[in-house]
């Protein structure tokens, strides 16, 4: 029983130790972590945000789920997913979007790449949008550039007196 018991110990003994290196290990990688690079064949993510080392969100391919954050939250939940690209403030500067979906009768779907002004909407505007149902065939595509005045650094003044 002695030898039994002795066994037993050695055992237990060295699966601690074991565990133990792990978690040193674990912890090592943690802080310096051994495989800076790393590939995958299929990465199944809602949402996969890129991150300047400061933590600033420069830009975010998500589902639409994502795509419901911020002024978007407050009104109808976005339909499309995609690629939304953000300033070193936070605020929104253009993507390329996607949706689609079939309806009765044919299908409903419109992609768009954008590039917005600082601080305001868009100025390069390239776009697809198709809905076909029973009640006929409605396309459109266009590139629409718009010059805008940089509203960001405007004063209002008060209109002049007729």
């Amino acid at each position: 029983m002695d030898d039994d018991l002795k066994r037993q110990m050695r055992l237990l003994q060295t699966i601690v130790a074991v565990l133990c290196v792990c978690v040193v290990l674990l912890a090592l990688n943690t802080l310096h972590p051994l495989l800076h690079s790393q590939r995958f064949k299929v990465i199944d993510a809602e949402q996969v945000n890129i991150r300047e080392k400061d933590g600033t969100l420069k830009a975010a391919l998500s589902n639409s789920a994502g795509f419901n954050q911020g002024d978007r939250a407050e009104g109808t939940p976005p339909r499309f997913s995609g690629l939304m690209f953000y300033n070193e403030e936070g605020a929104e500067e253009g993507g390329l979007v996607y949706q689609g979906r079939s309806i009765s009768g044919g299908q409903d779907a419109d992609v768009s790449l954008t590039m917005d002004q600082y601080r305001q909407d868009q100025n390069v505007y390239l776009n697809h949008t198709e809905h076909t149902d029973a009640n006929g065939i409605g396309i459109s595509d266009g590139l629409q550039i718009n010059s805008r005045p940089d509203w960001t650094k405007a004063r209002v003044r008060p209109l002049p007196k007729d």
